[in-house]
């Protein structure tokens, strides 16, 4: 399963979706800020990098929902 990062800078937020996520897939038009990053080949490489990403030290990074369900990591 890949995942894929969503890293949203005006909002300060970064969350991890499984590749074949609805959001993910929805083809969005991004507005500046707004941007996808991956694919990455498990969650933990995805999250690694998310904590790379992260403008604050110690920043709460959290999966989607949906994933959250999927990998069983509350949400």
């Amino acid at each position: 399963m890949n995942f894929w990062i969503f890293q949203d800078k005006p909002n300060k937020r970064i969350t991890i979706h499984r590749a074949e996520c609805g959001t993910r897939n929805g083809r969005q038009v991004l507005s500046e800020g707004r941007s996808w990053h991956g694919p990455y080949p498990n969650y933990d490489e995805a999250f690694g990098k998310a904590k790379e990403m992260s403008p604050r030290k110690g920043a709460q990074i959290l999966p989607s929902a949906i994933l959250a369900r999927a990998v069983g990591r509350g949400a």
